[in-house]
This record gives structure tokens, C-alpha cells and sequence, in this order.
């Protein structure tokens, strides 16, 4: 089972099924195919592509806020510590 210390394009693609099922469904959106290889490379290295990001939305698990995928991308590259950004996703997730 998939945590808040999960990435949250791990935590995507657990909730759609498998990497190659989310490049399935995205292709399916848009008007050019998206390689398996894409959502495979996102998983490697813990984020996603941010040009993808508002195509990943209708796909994100309940409570999954586009914030936390963007802020995936700045914790693998350690521009913010972990704690910080997933503080930071849930302050942005309250009402």
C-alpha cells in the first residue's frame, strides 16, 4: 500500500493499475500516442513530465492534489526536503 512518502506519480499509477495501463488511458485523451516507456521513465525517477501533469488529473486517486505530483519533481531533484512539500500538499488539500 502506497504512503504520503510514496511519490505521487507512484501512488497514480498504482491507483490506474500499471504504467503501461496510465499511457494506455492518456493516449486515449489525446491526439498523439504516449509510449509506455514515458510513464515507466516517470516512475524511475519519481516524477512526472510536467507538460502531462493537467493530462494526469481526471486519473489521480481521491485526496491526490496536481500539487503533489508537481512537487514530486523538486523533492527527487532536492531543491525541498520531502517533509516540506508534503506538508505543503496537505495544507493545499484542507478546505
Amino acid at each position: 500500500m502506497a504512503t504520503q512518502n510514496t511519490p505521487a506519480i507512484q501512488r497514480l499509477i498504482d491507483h490506474v493499475g500499471s504504467p503501461t495501463e496510465l499511457a494506455r488511458v492518456l493516449s486515449e485523451r489525446r491526439a498523439s500516442r504516449l509510449p509506455p516507456q514515458n510513464v515507466f521513465a516517470w516512475r524511475r525517477r519519481g516524477w512526472a513530465s510536467p507538460v502531462y501533469l493537467l493530462e494526469l488529473e481526471p486519473f489521480m486517486p481521491p485526496g491526490m492534489t496536481l500539487r503533489e505530483l508537481a512537487d514530486d519533481r523538486l523533492v527527487a531533484q532536492g531543491t525541498v526536503r520531502k517533509k516540506a512539500a508534503r506538508k505543503r500538499a496537505i495544507k493545499s488539500a484542507r478546505p
